[in-house]
């Protein structure tokens, strides 16, 4: 889990202080945007190349407008997705074709031929967002076609609503982290019961 010092001058400040926390690569990429303030680390080209680094997978380059424009389609997909498995309705079909897509397996790497151990290696191209976004959409089917679907949960809290992964051993987690969300309603809920009590943090 990763914290985030909110910039003034940006639209991450309307998001949760952490990030990461999702448990799965595919939730952590849906909740680069918040449903529940507006909030989006994703604005631009920048943001997204930001994002990919924060979250240990760097990119070559800045994407270009096209591929920010295609990610934010497949965030648009997976959320659609996620959104339907909370339901407990069927997700689009169009959805989970698209997702399938997605995760195919990219091209063979390039190979060499390495004259002192006599045999061909893989050419090892500096990570590209083209590989990101795959492994993002063969998370959310590695988490579609699993047996914990029930485990898929958001967060309850009216500004923040992001996705988690429920590893809990008796599936009860209900926020998306106790040291935001979760004590935020701790000290609402405890105001309800003193409400001549105030604390400027919260």
């Amino acid at each position: 889990m990763s914290r985030i010092d909110a910039d003034p001058d940006l639209q991450v400040e309307r998001l949760p202080r952490f990030e990461f926390l999702a448990g799965r690569l595919s939730l952590d990429f849906c909740n680069s945007h918040s449903r529940a303030t507006g909030g989006d680390r994703l604005l631009d080209e920048a943001g997204l190349a930001s994002w990919a680094a924060r979250c240990g997978r760097p990119l070559a380059a800045i994407p270009s407008a096209q591929e920010w424009r295609s990610c934010l389609q497949l965030r648009d997909r997976l959320c659609r997705v996620f959104d339907a498995l909370i339901r407990e309705e069927a997700p689009d079909r169009g959805d989970l074709d698209a997702l399938a897509a997605a995760a195919l397996p990219l091209a063979a790497p390039a190979l060499r031929w390495d004259k002192t151990a006599r045999r061909a290696i893989a050419v090892t191209p500096p990570d590209s967002l083209q590989q990101l976004c795959r492994d993002i959409a063969a998370d959310a089917l590695d988490l579609l076609t699993g047996d914990q679907v029930e485990r898929i949960k958001r967060c309850p809290s009216e500004t923040c609503h992001w996705f988690f992964f429920d590893s809990s051993r008796n599936g009860k987690r209900r926020w998306c982290a106790m040291a935001d969300c979760g004590t935020r309603a701790k000290v609402r809920q405890y105001r309800a019961r003193r409400p001549t009590i105030t604390d400027a943090a919260f």
